[in-house]
């Protein structure tokens, strides 16, 4: 499956490019995240749906958990969590 033209998970791509560009904070990226989990629809696999659910829950624990210098570092393993799981679907991948 292809995952390319799912708005939702375009919202959370875009996000994460602004986030890494410093046009979005963490809190800002979190409240993008959380936005999409209602809206994300049943042809988008439970592995992404999980993958975007726990890194919303992350990043709320490192916003309020780590130490300011420290949260680019632990967001951005979870961004790359994100990524790699949409990516196993994405590029024409139909394994899912």
């Amino acid at each position: 499956m292809n995952l390319t033209d799912n708005p939702s998970l375009r919202v959370v791509r875009q996000s994460i490019r602004q986030y890494r560009a410093k046009q979005l904070n963490i809190e800002g990226l979190q409240r993008n995240i959380a936005s999409v989990m209602t809206a994300l629809e049943g042809d988008v696999p439970q592995d992404v749906r999980d993958a975007i659910s726990n890194a919303e829950n992350s990043i709320e624990l490192i916003r309020f958990t780590v130490d300011s210098d420290e949260q680019n570092s632990a967001v951005e393993d979870v961004l790359k969590g994100i990524e790699a799981t949409v990516s196993k679907h994405s590029s024409g991948n139909t394994q899912g």
